[in-house]
């Protein structure tokens, strides 16, 4: 993706032969005109048709754009339920990460009237991702809760006591290994 000037704004390379793949941007000026190129492999072989789609909605891949979880609190998304895969680095890293940010995604609940949460990430047979990193983030960015990875595919989770209810909080979920296709999200 290029603004008008050429100058590139976000690129991505192919995931495998058939593989689809996407990226997106976030900081587009109103009335501005942007360029999307695309190109595949060198060889003839590897040309062909493909399609195109365009969504001006703001996904998890950023903090603006972070999916509201309020309803599984108290419960779990489905195995499976998010994906790293495509996703790029967005804001801050967590304290207690190795590094980062890298492949994030975003999260947000609004708290209830108990003071307390507690979030588990899974993965192994709940989700394919590796050496993932969770914090938990209040609404002007300030770290609350932080926990590390574990193990490739070891499950994480922290908690926090001091929640203010009816105030949004953030979880941002990253990985360390780009591969991976899913996580489930657990809370108590």
């Amino acid at each position: 993706m290029w603004n008008s000037s050429l100058t590139e704004l976000n690129c991505q390379n192919y995931q495998g032969s058939s593989t689809d793949i996407e990226t997106d941007y976030y900081g587009l000026t109103a009335g501005q005109t942007y360029y999307i190129s695309v190109d595949n492999h060198a060889g003839a072989g590897y040309r062909g048709t493909f399609t195109l789609c365009l969504s001006d909605v703001v996904d998890y891949n950023y903090y603006e754009g972070a999916l509201d979880v309020t309803g599984t609190i108290n419960g779990c998304s489905a195995n499976a339920a998010y994906s790293t895969l495509n996703a790029t680095a967005d804001q801050s890293k967590g304290s207690c990460w190795t590094n980062g940010p890298n492949y994030n995604r975003w999260f947000k609940f609004t708290a209830t009237a108990s003071q307390y949460i507690k979030f588990r990430l899974s993965g192994g047979a709940e989700g394919s991702m590796q050496n993932p990193f969770v914090a938990l983030w209040n609404s002007s960015l300030t770290e609350l809760s932080c926990q590390n990875y574990q193990g490739s595919s070891t499950d994480i989770e922290t908690d926090y006591y001091g929640l203010t209810a009816g105030q949004t909080y953030h979880i941002s979920v990253i990985i360390m290994q780009e591969q991976a296709t899913g996580a489930r999200l657990l809370y108590a």
